[in-house]
């Protein structure tokens, strides 16, 4: 795109309320993109995302969300009014690169679907945030979630806990759809996992926990398979092993009752370890035979 262009753009954006914007190649992307969204969107070699900063004491009042009128201030001022001003953006863009001989699509802004105020389901988690002359770009497909916490470490940076800051994510629908995620998740982190970067220039302890929490916890699946071949192929070497195989079988009955809704004590408990653990042998899988996917699945409750 034309540099002169670029910058009217840019200052188009600004001028009405823009607080964020890039410019991207998608050429690259042409198929994930087509996948995702059809041909309707996959023919634009170019695209341009715009965002804009929330109300700073709506985002502080989110630990309250519960209260009625915090859940209400957030959904109209967080999402409706917001969601109509990028939308009042990206059609003035369109509008100008249309000026200058260019096609353009402005694109919806996200919109959940229902009218439903829904403030208790939502999750709190933690998010990090870091100076900008500390931020990384990240030429790999995996995202920062993973990647860009051990690269601050690596650089000599500080984590500092800030008990404000405070993001949302819906909860699972259920222990089904939590495995889903689980699988997604770990088929993007696997690229750190097994590039061994993570391990690199990072303090002793850091390391370890690195090892225990990332390593070691997306290869539960294969471990558990390896425990429970073991205990098979030596049931007949000692008393041991009998009873270890048979606690085995007892945990996978229990996570069959889980399955099916039957009500019995801790069968939840077992079915949803069973599904984390499957996750990690799932997630592997998916990762070794085809790599990192390139795009997230469309969110729920979006259009």
């Amino acid at each position: 795109m034309d540099p002169n262009l670029v910058n009217l753009v840019s200052r188009l954006i600004l001028l009405f309320g823009g607080d964020f914007f890039g410019f991207a190649d998608t050429t690259a992307a042409k198929r994930a993109i087509e996948l995702q969204g059809g041909e309707l969107v996959s023919g634009y070699p170019r695209a341009i995302s715009i965002g804009i900063a929330l109300p700073g004491a709506i985002v502080d009042m989110l630990p309250m969300r519960s209260e009625p009128g915090v859940a209400v201030s957030y959904r109209v001022h967080c999402y409706e009014v917001i969601n109509t001003r990028l939308d009042l953006i990206s059609s003035s863009v369109a509008g100008l690169l249309q000026r200058h001989g260019y096609r353009a699509l402005p694109l919806p802004a996200s919109e959940r679907i229902d009218d439903v105020v829904r403030a208790s389901p939502d999750l709190p988690i933690d998010l990090y945030a870091v100076r900008r002359s500390d931020y990384l770009e990240d030429p790999s497909i995996t995202g920062h979630d993973f990647g860009l916490p051990f690269r601050m470490v690596q650089r000599k940076r500080r984590a500092v806990f800030e008990p404000r800051a405070v993001a949302l994510e819906k909860e699972s629908r259920d222990l089904e759809d939590e495995f889903g995620r689980k699988v997604r998740m770990i088929t993007r982190a696997l690229r750190h996992v097994y590039s061994g970067s993570m391990l690199h220039r990072v303090p002793p302890v850091y390391a370890l926990e690195l090892f225990s929490h990332r390593l070691l916890r997306y290869e539960t699946g294969i471990l558990h398979l390896i425990a429970l071949g073991t205990n098979a192929a030596l049931v007949g070497q000692g008393l041991i092993y009998q009873i270890t195989l048979g606690l085995q079988l007892a945990w996978l009955l229990l996570a069959t009752f889980g399955r099916l809704r039957i009500r019995v004590p801790g069968a939840g408990i077992a079915y949803y370890y069973l599904l984390v653990t499957l996750a990690t042998l799932v997630g592997n899988y998916r990762f070794l035979r085809f790599g990192t996917p390139t795009t997230w699945e469309k969110a729920e409750g979006t259009r």
